[in-house]
């Protein structure tokens, strides 16, 4: 019987040593790698272009304004410099 531990994955280099066999990977493995990296880096493209894209919405609706500041410009002002400070 075929039990899931015993089929060597092809992302994971150790399991190729527990399997017992030491060949190289094939032409197929190194396809199999190539194409899932591919994907993922696909998706994360698609992830960061509809995120730009609703931020881009949002600003032309008022909407997004980013962080909070801590302090306002008056309370800057006001400060004095640090001591170590360029002037």
């Amino acid at each position: 019987m075929l039990l899931l531990r015993d089929v060597p994955n092809p992302l994971d280099p150790d399991s190729v040593h527990r399997s017992g066999t030491t060949k190289a990977p094939s032409g197929i493995d190194r396809l199999m790698l190539n194409l899932l990296g591919a994907f993922a880096e696909f998706g994360r493209t698609l992830i960061r272009e509809r995120k730009r894209e609703d931020i881009r919405i949002a600003k032309a609706a008022g909407k997004h304004t980013g962080r909070n500041r801590k302090r306002t410009d008056d309370q800057i002002a006001e400060e004095p410099p640090s001591p170590g400070a360029w002037h």
